[in-house]
């Protein structure tokens, strides 16, 4: 029986690369940090190899450029569509520039609640991972009983312990938290978290011909954990910030987490559109076909390896032969 299933889903996958167009990437950040606990980053030099590759394919569209000709049925087999989740500085400044290079446009998804702010997982690893004498057990908040044994575990291993309690708590509760572990934890050598752009640094990108902004909530919220009323709420304002910032009526978001079922769902979709969302994008992995629902377009995540880390996965995904190219640009 388990064989069956497993031809089945098999010929469905199969079935699905007829009808498969184009791919959406989703990157987070471009950088070489010190702390990178979720491998969000990939390097500027990569980064740049998988643009060559890109700019040699001459598929590369805008956002709306691409929904847009999905929506009519005249996406080409192959087409690419550059997304960045979250909002992070150092797209504008170490993206931006190489999009530029090879004229490609991209669109970053914002979270409001963070502008000019790091992200409370960066500030959680900025705190744990930093050498230095641990102490035996964490308290994580003074009142606490019995304290969270941490002797003998790695810093990363105390990470993925905090992590979740933190990701469960409020916005207050995290910041008594932060509160707390700052003092007991050792400070000699704590890295700075890289922070998000500021609304000052997104609006004076905001009328770029190649960077779009589009929302990706106020706090960065599993949407599917929420009541209906805080779902619209968290799309809602932060559509309304950056609209504002960018003096542009925003219609574009990306679903924080991003796995339809368990990061958001059909409340959450009935929340996007009552919230003016034109296109909506998730992390599901897939590509993109003519039967894509525009509130929940999945993406292919890029890695933190050279040119075969966008040529391999559109090749599979779409179908389409990517060749490497010749050389950079120089």
């Amino acid at each position: 029986m388990q064989f069956k299933r497993k031809i089945s889903s098999g010929l469905k996958w199969i079935a699905s690369r007829r009808d498969a167009r184009g791919g959406v990437l989703l990157y987070h950040r471009i950088d070489e940090p010190d702390l990178d606990p979720f491998n969000l980053c990939v390097s500027p030099e990569n980064f740049e190899k998988q643009l060559a590759v890109i700019a040699e394919s001459g598929k590369a569209l805008s956002l709306h450029e691409f929904m847009e000709r999905k929506n009519r049925d005249q996406l080409d087999r192959g087409s690419v569509c550059l997304t960045f989740d979250d909002g992070y500085l150092d797209v504008l400044t170490n993206a931006l520039p190489l999009l530029e290079k090879y004229e490609i446009p991209a669109t970053l998804f914002v979270t409001t609640g963070n502008l000019g702010k790091a992200f409370w997982w960066d500030r959680l690893a900025s705190l744990v991972y930093p050498e230095g004498a641990l102490p035996s057990t964490l308290f994580l908040e003074p009142a606490q009983s019995p304290a969270i044994t941490i002797k003998g575990l790695s810093r990363k291993a105390i990470y993925k312990l905090l992590y979740p309690i933190l990701r469960s708590s409020s916005a207050t509760g995290r910041e008594a938290i932060f509160s707390s572990l700052a003092k007991q934890l050792p400070d000699e050598n704590r890295i700075e978290p890289q922070r998000c752009a500021s609304a000052d640094e997104i609006g004076k990108v905001a009328s770029h011909s190649l960077l779009s902004i589009g929302a990706h909530t106020v706090t960065h919220s599993r949407l599917s954990s929420l009541d209906y009323p805080a779902q619209l709420r968290e799309m809602s304002d932060s559509i309304d910030t950056l609209s504002a910032i960018t003096g542009s009526k925003i219609d574009t978001f990306s679903y924080p987490f991003g796995l339809e079922g368990r990061d958001f769902d059909k409340l959450t979709l009935k929340a996007a559109k009552e919230a003016g969302i034109r296109y909506g994008f998730a992390a599901d992995l897939n590509a993109v076909t003519p039967h894509t629902d525009d509130l929940a377009v999945p993406r292919l995540w890029v890695h933190n390896k050279a040119e075969n880390a966008v040529r391999l996965p559109l090749q599979l995904w779409t179908g389409t032969s990517f060749r490497p190219p010749v050389s950079l640009a120089s």
